[in-house]
């Protein structure tokens, strides 16, 4: 009877100590992995036209929750992908040739916080990023879209925790001085809008905006190329 108690005991700590591994280790990189290998993911990269991005005077660069986002402008481009990352996105333009005097749109980062990745870490990427972005053109503006909150817990996520986060990633982003090829930089902010707590304006898995979110963000992002 002792020796099943050690036995249920022992297999009970080596499953908490795995699922402790996975949590602050491994699931970053294994989501992020998962998500890049996806059919989904690739299908989406693959219909991309190089031509169209050298060519294109707006480019959206985002996640999900910019898939649906548009600006009336003819010749925009949206590169957009839901489960992007700043790493994975970083790792996705690398080969894109951009136009100069252009509108770069950039809207990402709730993913990074979703998958667990340490702030200081978050921000690194994103700073990596940007700065790669202006590397590509000349003369462009590129509008930084502050995360929006979340308004759901996961299993591996707490709304509070998130919702705080951001706002220290979404304050890089307003004081982030950015000198690179004569580019300039503005900050998008559709918090004053939309709130955590603006229920009616989310999915019904608390991340992604509905059809009227959706709206208000195209709306806010027209009036702010104007």
């Amino acid at each position: 009877m002792i020796s099943k108690f050690k036995f249920f005991i022992y297999t009970l700590f080596i499953i908490l100590i795995s699922f402790l591994i996975y949590k602050y280790f491994l699931r970053t990189y294994h989501l992020e992995y998962m998500v890049r290998k996806s059919e989904n993911y690739q299908n989406k990269i693959n219909k991309f036209n190089q031509k169209k991005i050298s060519r294109s005077s707006v480019l959206i660069l985002g996640d999900s929750r910019f898939e649906k986002v548009f600006t009336k402008i003819s010749n925009e481009v949206n590169l957009s992908v839901g489960g992007e990352t700043a790493k994975s996105l970083s790792n996705r333009i690398l080969p894109y040739n951009f136009k100069d005097s252009i509108n770069i749109i950039l809207g990402i980062g709730i993913n990074d916080l979703l998958f667990s990745y340490q702030r200081s870490k978050i921000l690194k990427n994103l700073d990596n990023l940007i700065h790669l972005i202006l590397k590509k053109t000349n003369h462009s503006t590129l509008y930084l879209c502050k995360i929006l909150p979340i308004n759901a817990t996961g299993f591996f996520f707490k709304k509070v925790k998130i919702n705080n986060d951001l706002k220290i990633i979404n304050s890089f982003m307003e004081n982030l001085i950015v000198n690179t090829n004569n580019n300039d930089k503005k900050v998008i902010d559709f918090n004053d809008l939309i709130g955590f707590d603006d229920s009616l304006l989310f999915s019904d898995d608390g991340i992604h905006l509905n059809k009227e979110g959706i709206s208000i963000m195209n709306n806010t992002i027209i009036k702010s190329l104007k």
